[in-house]
Formats: structure tokens, C-alpha cells, sequence
């Protein structure tokens, strides 16, 4: 009987040993993470903090580029209706003056059949062709 009232005594103590040995660890490890909670909050405002400053610098820079984004495509856009506006003019004026004409367009390769275009034409001041190339008199 005394023995298992020893031995129950033991196993009673380890018990509360490993109790406190298990309180001890809980006990660090809720201190870790109160330490860890707070550097992590600590981080977070100090992000807000800063994410709050740059978004307001961001904000700024948004602004500005939109508004350089709608200059460009208002510019593009007055580009282009100068451009039409050149190209519908130029066609008055070749209408004007009849270039458009489909004489002057069968025209437009009338050198190369020229029928009084000789053929070995000698310059007069130095006897050669337009080639370069220098003809008997």
C-alpha cells in the first residue's frame, strides 16, 4: 500500500512537473506572440503611414498623367484633321489645275517615249553623252 501511494505520489509529481514545464512553455510562447502581434502592428501603421503619404503623391501623379494622356490624344486628333484638311485641299488645287486629269496621268512616263529623243545626244561643250561616255564627231 505504501508503495503505491509512493508511486502515485511520483506520478503525480511528474505530472505537475510536466504541467509547469508545459504552463513555462505556453507562458513563452503567448510572450513571443504579443511581441511578434506588436512589431507586426507596429509595421502596419508605419505602412499606412507611408502608403498614405505616397498615395497622396500617387494620387497627384494620376492626375498628371491623365491629363498629359488627354493633351496627347487631343493633339493626335487636331494632327489628323490638319492632315485631312492638307490632303483635301491639295486635291482642290490639282483639281484646280487639272492635274488629276488622265492626260497627264498617261503623261507621266513621257520622256521614256519620246520619239525625237535621240538616242546618242553630244553635249556641245564636251562632246559626251548624258551617260558619260564620249562619242566620235
Amino acid at each position: 500500500m505504501w508503495n503505491q501511494k509512493a508511486r502515485r505520489i511520483r506520478d503525480l509529481a511528474a505530472w505537475k512537473n510536466t504541467l509547469v514545464d508545459r504552463l513555462d512553455d505556453a507562458r513563452e510562447e503567448l510572450k513571443a506572440e504579443r511581441g511578434a502581434r506588436a512589431i507586426i502592428a507596429r509595421n502596419f501603421h508605419a505602412a499606412d503611414r507611408a502608403l498614405g503619404h505616397e498615395g497622396a503623391k500617387n494620387r497627384g501623379l494620376t492626375i498628371r498623367l491623365d491629363r498629359a494622356l488627354r493633351t496627347i490624344a487631343r493633339l493626335r486628333a487636331d494632327a489628323a484633321n490638319r492632315d485631312r484638311l492638307i490632303a483635301d485641299q491639295q486635291r482642290q488645287l490639282d483639281d484646280l489645275l487639272g492635274l488629276n486629269s488622265p492626260a497627264v496621268e498617261a503623261g507621266a512616263t513621257w520622256q521614256e517615249r519620246r520619239d525625237d529623243k535621240r538616242p546618242m545626244y553630244r553635249s556641245p561643250i564636251d562632246g559626251t553623252t548624258p551617260t558619260g561616255e564620249a562619242v566620235a564627231p
